[in-house]
């Protein structure tokens, strides 16, 4: 059991199972960051939960900042977006000072903290984030309906906390969130 989790923890095999998750609304998160967040050059901008970085090239011209609790992910996105700065860092306690960044964003992440986690991440989010900057949260949830291989796909991912709509749009409400948009197109 330990041999399989190794294998599914590799950034390369993390990397294969997000491309074929593209296929079913991986490149609809791509393009809803590209949307949602107006990237200005010189902008500072933190990732929370970068993982392997696989994001990062929407923010080439930004002052681009990834957290991650991954060596082995973080040292795949640093040989693959060197313009970027990773940091092994856990998101519920950020070693930033308070309004250090004009947008900070998390992108499927959110479904690997537990309900306290999410919350005290949230919390972090907007302590780090400017007066007139803005929090991203981009997150899978269940959907009301789905196929098979969608099925499949979405099991494949580790999280441990996978939350339907209204249990996420609950949680994060408790931090004054609110939800802009609730799909991918």
């Amino acid at each position: 059991m330990r041999q399989l989790e190794k294998f599914f923890n590799s950034p390369k095999v993390y990397n294969v199972i997000q491309c074929l998750q593209a296929f079913s609304g991986g490149k609809a998160v791509f393009k809803k960051i590209q949307d949602y967040i107006d990237v200005r050059p010189g902008d500072t901008g933190l990732d929370v939960g970068c993982g392997t970085g696989k994001y990062t090239r929407i923010f080439k011209s930004t002052d681009y900042t990834g957290i991650d609790t991954s060596d082995e992910y973080l040292n795949y996105a640093r040989t693959r977006y060197p313009f970027g700065k990773f940091i092994n860092m856990d998101a519920v306690k950020l070693a930033f000072p308070d309004r250090s960044f004009r947008f900070v964003y998390s992108a499927t992440t959110y479904h690997h903290l537990s309900d306290d986690e999410a919350e005290r991440t949230a919390r972090e989010m907007k302590r780090v984030c400017q007066n007139d900057g803005a929090v991203y949260i981009i997150d899978n949830v269940f959907p009301r309906k789905i196929n098979f291989i969608g099925y499949l796909l979405f099991k494949l991912d580790r999280g441990s906390y996978q939350r339907n709509f209204s249990e996420m749009e609950r949680l994060l409400s408790r931090e004054w969130f609110k939800v802009a948009d609730a799909k991918l197109k």
